[in-house]
């Protein structure tokens, strides 16, 4: 019994020295499955800590909307970083707003749908476009459409994602960046969140406008 205690401890004191935090399922993974723990802790070290493709600050931006679209206040964790990487207050609140602006797709595209013969042709995606180019403020357009694809993909909305994922590489985007943000949803939301997302972005890639999650071959 003190032998697994000892265990359960080093294993949680393994998880505050990398977030300066202990969640509720840490502790219970201690002291009911720690070898699960410690697979669970390297895989979130190199998920959301290591570097990967994204920089640090583009990283956290991108956590920032999606915490703000999910109306999760419990990841300062992620705003604590992103200030260590030396994003500004500015900066925080274009994500934040970003996440707010991405809803105004729905509206504008039901103004679209139901009231076409009134309304020029493709004014209301310009108009979308518009309010996340001004949405953006001190953020390049491709991390503006990054952050705004991450939060469509968090509530499984499938269309916007779409429309998101063609402005993102028509912006520079690239895959490995967008694999990344995408990624945060297998912490955030969970698999079938992640599942359907590529399957919206292996569609848009099969128009020609972009590369692919994947290799379809593979």
């Amino acid at each position: 019994m003190g032998k697994e205690k000892d265990r359960s401890k080093q294993a949680l004191a393994s998880v505050a020295a990398k977030r300066d935090y202990i969640l509720p399922y840490h502790r219970m993974l201690a002291e009911t499955d720690p070898d699960l723990l410690e697979a669970y802790d390297s895989f979130y070290d190199e998920l959301a800590l290591q570097p990967r493709t994204l920089p640090g600050s583009e990283k956290e931006l991108v956590w920032t909307g999606l915490l703000v679209t999910t109306r999760r206040g419990v990841g300062t964790y992620h705003l604590r970083r992103g200030v260590e990487a030396g994003l500004t207050a500015e900066q925080f609140a274009a994500a934040a707003t970003l996440a707010g602006a991405a809803t105004t797709f729905f509206d504008l595209q039901f103004a679209d749908e139901a009231f076409g013969d009134w309304l020029p042709d493709g004014a209301m995606m310009a108009n979308y476009d518009d309010a996340i180019a001004r949405a953006r403020g001190p953020l390049s357009a491709k991390t503006a459409w990054l952050i705004v694809a991450t939060c469509h993909a968090s509530h499984e909305q499938f269309d916007a994602l779409a429309y998101d994922i063609r402005r993102f590489f028509g912006a520079g985007g690239i895959r490995a960046e967008l694999a990344e943000a995408l990624s945060y949803l297998l912490l955030h939301r969970g698999g079938p969140h992640l599942i359907n997302s590529l399957n919206v972005w292996r569609d848009v890639a099969k128009e020609g406008r972009c590369e692919g999650p994947y290799d379809e071959a593979s």
